[in-house]
């Protein structure tokens, strides 16, 4: 990983179900405002917001559709790392957002779940690790 991502980004996770058709149409837009400044570099500052917010917006997209952060030295913002976001309407049995059996210690993993009925003897699960090392 490049020495300006802060944390350890997880392996690629590409949900095809996340990259809607909204989020294609967004990449789509901001990959064409983007590509001016590919064509012609001497149009890059540092304090040009058309930019930043173009390039903020695709990582922001590309976190969506990757389920995890990237985070870029000196942004005040959390390390690079895996989110789960889990939405269950009815849990009837066991539900997990996250079972690994090894996990490096800085790993950085972020669950979130979300449920609207949890029948009795039913069982979520945020994160089941075996092993940390």
């Amino acid at each position: 990983m490049p020495a300006v991502v802060v944390g350890i980004p997880g392996p690629p996770a590409f949900d095809a179900a996340a990259l809607t058709p909204e989020r294609v149409q967004r990449i789509e837009s901001l990959l064409e405002v983007l590509g001016v400044y590919d064509d012609h570099r001497d149009l890059i500052r540092a304090d040009d917001e058309r930019l930043r917010r173009s390039l903020g917006g695709l990582r922001a997209v590309l976190e969506e559709v990757e389920g995890q952060r990237l985070t870029f030295t000196g942004e005040n913002r959390p390390a690079s790392g895996v989110r789960i976001e889990q939405v269950l309407d009815d849990v009837h049995g066991r539900a997990a957002a996250l079972k690994v059996r090894r996990v490096a210690a800085s790993a950085d993993v972020s669950v979130r779940q979300r449920a609207g009925t949890v029948h009795e003897g039913a069982e979520i699960v945020g994160a089941e690790i075996d092993e940390i090392s």
